[in-house]
């Protein structure tokens, strides 16, 4: 009914929002039953230039950050075997550092299984997967402080502590991954 209402005010429908066209919502997807449609010049444009990491010149970086990890495991599984490195960052992190038995506080992490074993059990996957190796994690009282992590510190964050964001080594690394990367695609 509402899509049918925002077509009453339009002769055509020219979608420019790429930010929001996975979503559907009335004003993106419902409008087009009822209206001629068409991309707009900035989807278009985003759509091009993403296109770009299907045959990505070299070195290829992807940056992958957010939280709900069941829908970006597709895109690490995508582009892990195509990126030069995949930089797994945000909360995403935590289910990488769950599957190896690292600590990871009160921080958040998804509660399913996703079998992130096979990242690490295959040399040249482990080789392109970049995890943080510092993070800043705040406590219980409010306090934030930089903690190293990964497999010579697997319990360097205490039961109290959130990851709260990267390190600044963290940091470092990655820029210098970004600055020799012909092509950086980053979603997140």
């Amino acid at each position: 009914a509402f899509a049918k209402e925002l077509a009453s005010l339009a002769d055509m429908y020219i979608n420019d929002a790429f930010a929001v066209s996975h979503r559907a919502h009335a004003s993106v997807v419902a409008i087009t039953q009822f209206l001629p449609s068409y991309a707009g010049l900035l989807l278009a444009s985003e759509v091009s230039h993403l296109s770009e990491a299907f045959h990505p010149k070299r070195p290829f970086l992807f940056i992958l950050c957010g939280a709900k990890f069941e829908t970006k495991l597709p895109l690490i599984e995508k582009f892990i075997s195509t990126a030069d490195h995949v930089f797994v960052g945000g909360a995403l992190a935590h289910n990488f550092f769950v599957e190896q038995g690292w600590s990871i506080g009160k921080s958040l992490v998804s509660s399913e299984n996703f079998n992130l074993k096979r990242f690490f059990g295959d040399p040249m996957l482990a080789s392109r997967l970049l995890l943080p190796i510092d993070v800043v994690v705040i406590g219980a009282d409010g306090a934030k402080n930089v903690k190293q992590i990964g497999a010579a510190h697997p319990d360097a964050i205490s039961a109290d502590e959130t990851i709260m964001d990267a390190g600044p080594e963290t940091v470092a690394m990655l820029k210098e991954k970004i600055a020799g990367a012909a092509v950086i695609l980053w979603n997140g």
